[in-house]
């Protein structure tokens, strides 16, 4: 709940209510959260690539082989 609410100070979520659930609160991004989820979206991406980019075809296979055994 810490973390909903830290978000909602930021300004990157909103709480709203529940179409199923009159006890609970939906939450969805606002634009500000949406633009923050992409740019980190983004440096994932980037820090991804640059760290895989040593890695052959066949090491990539078998690293996202490990990591989907992972879960």
């Amino acid at each position: 709940m810490e973390v909903v609410n830290s978000l909602a100070k930021l300004g990157y979520v909103r709480r709203c209510d529940s179409p199923t659930d009159r006890r609970a609160y939906a939450l969805a991004l606002t634009p500000e959260g949406e633009a923050v989820l992409d740019k980190a979206t983004e440096l994932v991406r980037e820090h991804d690539a640059r760290i895989s980019a040593r890695l052959s075809e066949e090491e990539h296979v078998q690293l996202r082989n490990l990591l989907n055994k992972l879960g």
